[in-house]
């Protein structure tokens, strides 16, 4: 087949060459296949005549594969942890609360101008004037930064009490956040696990229809009847 027509047929799932191969799994990409196949070539022919009369068994066994490996199914532990993920909601509200209060506490720093700069730079009036203004700002900061500690100072039960509440809105947050994080873990490894146990048990079913036991047992060996013939003894 052109390399042309497999990009435009295949797509994505191209395959160049017999050493690769995929599969389909659903009535649609069942359909697909049948459709692209051309009945001007002998095998594809062949092959979509052969698809054609075995389509209804084919579709069968794509719906008793999807029950027996429980795809589209979820389990009591899937819908519970899915639950426990959708309903604890961390708001913007809170980030936003915890964001303002940290930065609260950096806009409690004193700041303090940096003489020594300001002398090094060289005097002129302009730069008299800049430094002074700036000093000046400085100053009235200070000033209303120390008033503001002064009157939490004179409080310190309700200085004490929100402090305890931030504490305790922070210890909050962060375990929405670590029960959401380990819940999608738990939900993931959960699903892994059924996957592989489901596909576990799909070729083991398969195998003991057509073998009589699963691939770890192996074929049951041959129970060997006891004789009924007596030995003859010796005289």
């Amino acid at each position: 087949m052109p390399i042309e027509k497999k990009l435009l047929e295949e797509k994505s799932n191209i395959l160049l060459d017999c050493h690769d191969w995929g599969y389909i799994d659903t009535k649609e990409e069942l359909d697909n296949l049948i459709t692209s196949l051309s009945d001007l070539g002998e095998r594809e022919k062949s092959l979509k005549k052969e698809l054609l009369s075995l389509r209804a068994q084919i579709n069968f066994s794509f719906v008793s594969r999807q029950k027996s490996l429980g795809i589209g199914i979820k389990s009591d532990d899937e819908i519970k942890l899915e639950k426990i993920i959708n309903e604890t909601v961390i708001s913007e509200s809170e980030d936003s609360s915890i964001e303002e209060e940290n930065a609260d506490e950096l806009n409690d720093i004193v700041i303090i101008s940096d003489e020594e700069e300001e002398e090094s730079r060289p005097r002129t009036r302009r730069t008299k004037a800049v430094l002074n203004k700036r000093k000046r700002l400085v100053e009235e900061e200070n000033e209303r930064r120390a008033a503001k500690r002064a009157k939490r100072a004179t409080k310190p039960a309700q200085r004490i009490a929100k402090r305890e509440a931030k504490k305790k809105k922070q210890r909050e947050h962060a375990e929405k956040r670590r029960l959401i994080e380990d819940s999608k873990k738990e939900l993931e490894l959960l699903r892994t696990s059924k996957t592989i146990s489901s596909c576990s048990g799909w070729v083991n079913s398969l195998a003991i229809n057509v073998f009589g036991a699963t691939h770890y047992e192996g074929r049951p060996q041959p129970v060997k009847k006891a004789s009924s013939k007596k030995k003859k003894s010796r005289r």
